[in-house]
C-alpha cells in the first residue's frame, strides 16, 4: 500500500499532455507559465528529471529548470552537460530511413505529419506519425495501421496509441522505467521519489517511483494508467502548489488529487 505522505526528493516529469498541453501545434507545445514558475521554486530545493518522447532539440530549452534530461524515450540523456547515448547502428538508421521513405505518399496528401526525432549530433534515430489534424481520421488510422506492419517487418519498435492519433517509431525497443533509473544513477539519486505522466507508455516510469501521478486530459485513458493517483491537467499548477506549500511532502489529501481504481498498489 502506497504510504499515506511521502517527503518528495526528487522528481521526474513526462513532457506532452503532463507539463505542455495537449492538442496544440508543435511550436505551441510549451510549459504554461504557472507551472513553469513551481517548476522553477522546486528545482531550487530537489532534482527535477524530463522523461520524453521528444528530442532534445525540442525539449532542453523550453525546460531550463530541469537537471536532467532522457530524450526520444530513453535513446540520449543529459546530465550536467555530458551525453549519455545508446548507439543506433548503421543497419537501424538505414532502417529508420527507409521508414521514413515509406510515409512520403501520406504526407503529400495531407493525411499525415511526421515529427522526426534526431539525437545531439542531428542525426534522425527516431520519427513520430502523426495524423490528429487529418480531415479523414479513421482512414488515416486504416493506413498507420498498414504503416506499423511494415515498421515492424523492418524490427522497428512503433510506439504510441492510434486512440490518441499517433505512433513513434524507434531503432530498438524502449522502456522511460529504465530512462529514469539511468538519469537516477547519474544524478547519485538512491530513488525516484515521484513521476507524473499521461499516458500508458508511463507505466513503466510510474512502477519505478515512490509516488505516481497520472495527468488526466481529454485524450487520457485512466484505465490503462498503472499509477497510483490522478490530477486534472488542469490542476497541476495547483498542484505543485500545494507540493510547494506542503514542504515538498506529497499528501493524498491535496484537494487536485484523487486516487487512481486502477493503481498498482491497491
Amino acid at each position: 500500500m502506497t504510504p499515506s505522505t511521502v517527503s518528495v526528493e526528487s522528481l521526474f516529469l513526462d513532457y506532452d499532455g503532463t507539463i505542455s498541453p495537449m492538442g496544440v501545434c508543435r511550436e505551441k507545445a510549451l510549459v504554461p507559465d504557472g507551472i513553469k514558475k513551481r517548476l522553477e521554486s522546486i528545482a531550487k530545493r530537489i532534482p527535477i528529471g524530463i522523461v520524453t518522447s521528444k528530442d532534445s532539440s525540442f525539449v532542453v530549452p523550453r525546460t531550463p529548470f530541469a537537471h536532467a534530461w532522457s530524450t526520444v524515450c530513453g535513446l540520449e540523456t543529459l546530465v550536467d552537460g555530458k551525453i549519455l547515448e545508446k548507439p543506433v547502428s548503421r543497419t537501424k538508421h538505414e532502417r529508420i530511413d527507409a521508414a521514413l521513405k515509406y510515409v512520403q505518399s501520406g504526407l503529400e496528401s495531407g493525411m499525415f505529419a511526421i515529427e522526426k526525432k534526431r539525437n545531439s549530433r542531428g542525426e534522425i534515430v527516431a520519427f513520430c506519425v502523426d495524423w490528429c489534424s487529418s480531415k479523414e481520421p479513421e482512414v488515416a488510422r486504416k493506413v498507420a495501421e498498414g504503416y506499423a506492419s511494415y515498421f515492424e517487418k523492418l524490427s522497428l519498435h512503433v510506439a504510441g496509441s492510434f486512440e490518441h492519433f499517433f505512433l513513434d517509431v524507434y531503432p530498438y525497443s524502449v522502456d522511460k522505467g529504465n530512462a529514469v533509473r539511468t538519469m537516477m544513477r547519474k544524478l547519485r539519486l538512491k530513488r525516484c521519489s515521484m513521476f507524473l505522466g499521461d499516458s500508458e507508455m508511463d507505466n513503466s516510469a510510474f512502477r519505478a517511483c515512490d509516488v505516481s501521478i497520472g495527468v488526466i486530459h481529454s485524450s487520457t485513458k485512466s484505465e490503462k494508467l498503472e499509477c497510483d493517483y490522478l490530477v486534472e491537467f488542469k490542476s497541476v499548477d495547483s498542484f505543485f502548489g500545494e507540493l510547494l506549500g506542503n514542504d515538498l511532502v506529497f499528501d493524498p489529501k491535496f484537494s487536485t488529487v484523487k486516487a487512481n481504481p486502477q493503481g498498482v498498489s491497491g
